[in-house]
């Protein structure tokens, strides 16, 4: 079980794929602009996508700078500046 994930600054994207070459099943929703509600939305489509399952490893894009696992500079999502992005998402996918 894989992710990809596109989150942008006005929707965000999260894909499944069972054997890591076609997503199998996705959806689309609105980026919430705080960073926390976010992530709850996130980890709440990646179990919905998942059904439970071990995810194997995750992959995406935020619409910003990452450096040192943090979302810098996002022009379209100020709300999710200078949080540790990295480190959330990747307990998203538990």
């Amino acid at each position: 079980m894989y992710i990809l994930f596109d989150i942008g600054g006005t929707k965000m994207r999260v894909g499944m794929s069972e054997g890591g070459r076609h997503l199998s099943n996705y959806r689309v929703v609105d980026t919430p602009p705080d960073f926390q509600e976010g992530m709850k939305v996130l980890s709440s489509l990646v179990s919905e996508l998942t059904g439970g399952e071990k995810v194997k490893a995750t992959a995406g894009g935020l619409a910003g700078t990452l450096y040192q696992g943090a979302l810098v500079r996002s022009p379209h999502l100020r709300g999710w500046e200078n949080k540790p992005a990295e480190e959330e998402i990747g307990r998203a996918h538990v």
